[in-house]
């Protein structure tokens, strides 16, 4: 995992306006969120539950074997994917917390910037 100072060479572009990097931090906003645990596990069951659902029709019957299925996934992803989510993802989704952080740094003193020309 990067460091702050690191995502700040990185990311740190003197010419961008304020308007740019808020634009930017929520980007990150959204990115942060569909790198979470909660997004990788309510999407998925929620694909697997409407794909039985509509493929094969969509009654009452149907409905209750694919809740079945959405069970089935969650006890799967508790079982099994959670420890590939903290392996694999985990770190991004930190890293992407400290992006933002550094984002809003980034926003707070352009925008301070922008005052003191304005005033001056």
């Amino acid at each position: 995992m990067k460091s702050y100072e690191e995502l700040k060479e990185e990311i740190y572009n003197p010419a961008w306006p304020s308007w740019k990097i808020k634009f930017l931090i929520g980007l990150l906003f959204v990115l942060k969120h569909l790198f979470s645990e909660v997004y990788f596990v309510l999407f998925t069951g929620f694909i697997w539950f409407l794909y039985y659902w509509i493929f094969f029709g969509i009654s009452m019957e149907t409905m209750n074997i694919a809740f079945l299925f959405l069970i089935g996934h969650f006890l799967f992803y508790i079982f099994y994917l959670k420890e590939d989510y903290q392996k694999r993802i985990i770190t991004d989704y930190l890293e992407l917390k400290v992006l933002i952080v550094v984002a809003k740094d980034w926003y707070a003193e352009r925008r301070a910037l922008e005052k003191s020309s304005q005033k001056s």
